[in-house]
């Protein structure tokens, strides 16, 4: 890295009057003879800063020289020296700013290796952008507060936190590579929204499952005793016709039809007591069932967990997990 610092360091020359004839330099539009001759000046002190491994120096002195003269070979030098402090994300965007003139202001052998440096910078950094809910709200990347956007980060595990006064905190952890793009949606989900109460079905639906029932019951019930009346009248029709006993084929058919209705009834009301019995019993334990519980919500709106609810008419159980 070193080496390639010192052959970025010497890529113009002193800038004279003369200069300013020479073929057109885009880069120098608009800048004064003096302010060039000037930004040269801190140019070589922040070099010499950095030939005695004075980085932070150095780039003081770069940042003056650019100041007065945005020269891409200074930014250049600036992104080396801010490489060897541990700032690679400034020297990636130094970069790339130093490269919009293409190679016209660089020596050959020194455009090649800033682009080589370039590469090494490109495969430890990723890019994240910040898109959503972040009117208002304060978002820290790794603790420091950035913008929304497109933003350049370092390779490897981070933390975004949005915060927004009556909002639930919004929290995403990610694992940044650099050769994939990450973009993270900040959903700011109302503290009123994060806890709330909610039946799995409407409050009605239990309830007239077990008022079926209850009424197939009482079908049931009606039948029994229909059945019933029907066995005592086809006994005493019995005992009124055959006080001494009768074959089958003796009995009157109006008898006989009091004992087939009689079985006919009681088949129905048992059939309708066991069926109206369970709607009963279903319906009493949906009513449980579906009694309100409380969710909880993370920062998308997803259910995260259902937490106990319990009072003087309530009772609730938990579930925990995700979705």
């Amino acid at each position: 890295m070193k080496r390639l610092a010192l052959l970025a360091c010497f890529v113009f020359a002193v800038p004279t009057a003369a200069a300013a004839e020479e073929a057109p330099r885009p880069w120098a539009e608009g800048v004064s003879v003096d302010k060039q001759t000037s930004a040269f000046a801190k140019f070589n002190e922040g070099n010499d800063a950095f030939a005695r491994d004075d980085f932070q120096a150095a780039v003081l002195r770069y940042r003056e020289a650019l100041a007065e003269w945005a020269h891409p070979a200074i930014r250049g030098n600036l992104a080396i020296a801010l490489v060897h402090l541990d700032q690679p994300i400034e020297a990636y965007e130094q970069l790339e700013k130093a490269f919009a003139f293409g190679a016209a202001p660089f020596d050959a052998a020194v455009f090649a290796q800033l682009q080589t440096n370039y590469k090494l910078l490109r495969g430890q950094l990723a890019r994240i952008e910040v898109i959503g809910d972040v009117a208002s709200a304060v978002v820290l990347l790794d603790g420091a507060e950035m913008t929304s956007g497109k933003h350049v980060i370092k390779t490897g595990a981070h933390e975004l936190v949005a915060r927004r006064a009556g909002f639930l905190t919004f929290t995403n952890r990610v694992i940044a590579t650099s050769d994939t793009d990450v973009t993270i949606k900040v959903v700011l989900v109302p503290l009123e929204e994060a806890s709330k109460l909610e039946r799995r079905w409407a409050a009605w639906k239990p309830w007239a499952v077990a008022a079926g029932g209850a009424a197939l019951v009482l079908v049931g019930v009606g039948a029994e005793l229909a059945a019933r009346s029907n066995v005592d009248d086809y006994e005493l029709e019995i005992a009124r016709a055959c006080p001494s006993g009768c074959e089958p084929a003796q009995i009157p058919d109006a008898v006989n039809g009091l004992a087939r209705r009689a079985r006919w009834e009681n088949a129905l009301g048992i059939t309708a007591l066991t069926v109206g019995g369970l709607g009963v019993a279903a319906g009493i334990a949906l009513v449980v069932i579906n009694q309100p519980r409380r969710l909880r919500v993370d920062e998308s709106g997803r259910v995260v967990s259902v937490v106990p609810v319990a009072g003087p008419e309530l009772l609730g159980i938990a579930a925990l997990g995700r979705f």
